[in-house]
């Protein structure tokens, strides 16, 4: 468990729009305001200026006591095409 009394929530979502990611950052806010520790895939991506996105998503997946897949549309959509994202994070399966 992370630290704090907290656990520890990755957040994984699909970068499909400007409205969705402010539905996840709302959400996200929201959790936050309980007290709860988070990462959010695209934010740990910026934060760095090179990330190896496999990388990434397996210590999101293994390093937190929580992990929150936000699915959409666009999620099912990049899935069923193995694209944007989804076929690395699929690896961690």
């Amino acid at each position: 468990m992370a630290e704090n009394l907290q656990p520890l929530i990755f957040i994984s979502y699909c970068w499909e729009s400007k409205d969705h990611e402010d539905h996840v950052i709302s959400f996200a806010n929201k959790l936050s305001s309980f007290g709860y520790h988070l990462e959010i895939d695209k934010i740990i991506t910026q934060r760095h200026s090179s990330t190896h996105f496999i990388q990434m998503m397996e210590e999101g997946f293994f390093k937190s006591d929580k992990v929150i897949v936000i699915l959409s549309e666009g999620y099912k959509v990049k899935a069923d095409k193995f694209e944007g994202g989804w076929d690395a994070s699929i690896e961690l399966y």
